[in-house]
C-alpha cells in the first residue's frame, strides 16, 4: 500500500511553488491510496452436507494454502496480446478473512465479501462442497474486480455400492431304486443387500480442485 501527499498551488491552470509575499492560499492536499500488486481475497469455504456416513473434515485454511501456492499457474495478456506467466508481469497477495482487515480495513468481508472486493478492485476466490452418500463435490469460482467469473474448477469422487444377493438357491442330489434325482429349493426371492462404501473428504479434493481452477486461470 502506497499513501501519496500532493500539497498544490494552481494559477491560471499550473502548479507553482508559493513564494514570499504571496498571499495566495495552498490547495487542498490530497490523498491517493492505491494497492501496486495484485490482490486475492479467499472466502471461507461453504459447506452443504447431505450424508450421515460420509466423513468430511478439512482445514479452513486449505484453500488459503493453495491459492499461495497455485496462482503462479495463472496467465495474463502482455501488450502483443499472447498470453504469458503471472509472474512476469505481477505480484499476486493472498488474503484471507483473517488478514484481510490489515490491507483492507474500509469493509465488511464477512457480511459481503464479493461487495467489498468490487469496491476495492481485487480478485475473489469462492468454494462450495456438497456432500452426499454417492458423491463428492468440490467446486471453486475465480471472480475478478468487476465479479465476473475469470474460471472455474470441479473434482468429485464416488462412493462404491456393491450388492449383496440374498437369495439362496439349495440344490439336492438324492440316489434311490429309481436312479438319482436332484431337487432344487429356491426360496422367495427378495430384495439384495446394499453395501455402501463411502468416499470420504480430503485433502486430495481441495488440492485438485485448486490447481485446476489456476491453470486454467487467465486474467486480462
Amino acid at each position: 500500500m502506497i499513501a501519496i501527499l500532493v500539497g498544490l498551488m494552481m494559477k491560471n491552470g499550473y502548479a507553482h511553488e508559493p513564494t514570499p509575499g504571496n498571499n495566495e492560499k495552498v490547495g487542498a492536499t490530497i490523498i491517493v491510496e492505491a494497492h501496486r500488486d495484485l490482490e486475492i481475497y479467499v472466502a471461507p469455504i461453504k459447506i452443504s452436507i447431505q450424508s450421515s456416513v460420509v466423513e468430511a473434515v478439512v482445514s479452513d485454511k486449505s484453500v488459503f494454502s493453495y491459492t499461495n501456492s497455485f496462482w503462479r499457474n495463472a496467465k495474463v495478456r502482455n501488450k502483443r496480446g499472447a498470453w504469458e506467466p503471472i509472474i512476469m508481469h505481477h505480484n499476486v497477495n493472498v488474503y484471507d478473512k483473517d488478514t484481510i482487515k490489515y490491507a483492507w480495513d474500509d469493509c465488511d468481508y464477512i457480511a459481503d465479501h464479493k461487495k467489498c472486493g468490487y469496491k476495492n478492485d481485487h480478485m475473489t476466490v469462492e468454494t462450495f462442497i456438497t456432500i452426499d452418500d454417492h458423491q463428492i463435490t468440490v467446486n471453486m469460482i475465480l471472480f475478478d474486480s468487476s465479479m465476473t467469473v475469470i474460471n472455474q474448477s470441479t473434482y468429485t469422487s464416488q462412493s462404491k455400492v456393491n450388492w449383496i444377493r440374498q437369495q439362496e438357491i439349495s440344490v439336492v442330489q438324492q440316489q434311490g431304486m429309481m436312479g438319482s434325482q436332484t431337487m432344487t429349493h429356491m426360496p422367495k426371492e427378495v430384495l439384495p443387500l446394499k453395501w455402501l462404501i463411502p468416499t470420504n473428504l480430503m485433502n486430495k479434493h481441495i488440492h485438485q480442485a485448486a490447481l485446476g481452477l489456476w491453470l486454467g486461470a487467465k486474467i486480462d
